[in-house]
């Protein structure tokens, strides 16, 4: 009798185990999915949402770097600096976010930062000729 009482007991453990990974899975997988829906937005607004939500994400900070250097009504160049900033901490393999912070270091006439930059955008991709 205590054996089927024990077992019944694993297998309810057992249970219990699987709905709390499943569920975990579930929270993470919604939490991506909202993320990529608001950085699919229109709304600049809604690209901000998405990289509080997917803090890890260099892509969503070079985005956000994009949009504030470029926004032609509210250019943010100290704002853009850090998203890309961001990025690069995130990705610093990635030759793209570099140049990203080099321009925008260029455009706030920063020459010698934007320098520094463009030459780590070198080393991630020395074969590139947009780099070069």
């Amino acid at each position: 009798m205590e054996d089927s009482i024990a077992s019944a007991r694993r297998r309810w453990l057992l249970v219990a185990g699987v709905l709390l990974v499943a569920g975990a899975l579930c929270v993470e997988a919604g939490r991506h999915w909202l993320a990529e829906h608001w950085a699919r937005s229109p709304d600049p607004q809604d690209w901000g949402l998405a990289a509080e939500l997917q803090p890890d994400n260099a892509g969503y900070w070079y985005r956000l770097g994009q949009f504030r250097q470029s926004d032609f009504e509210q250019t943010d160049l100290n704002q853009a600096i850090l998203h890309y900033h961001r990025a690069t901490q995130l990705n610093p393999r990635s030759s793209l976010y570099w140049m990203g912070l080099a321009s925008a270091f260029e455009m706030k006439g920063e020459p010698d930062r934007a320098q520094q930059a463009f030459e780590k955008a070198k080393l991630a991709y020395p074969v590139s000729s947009e780099v070069a």
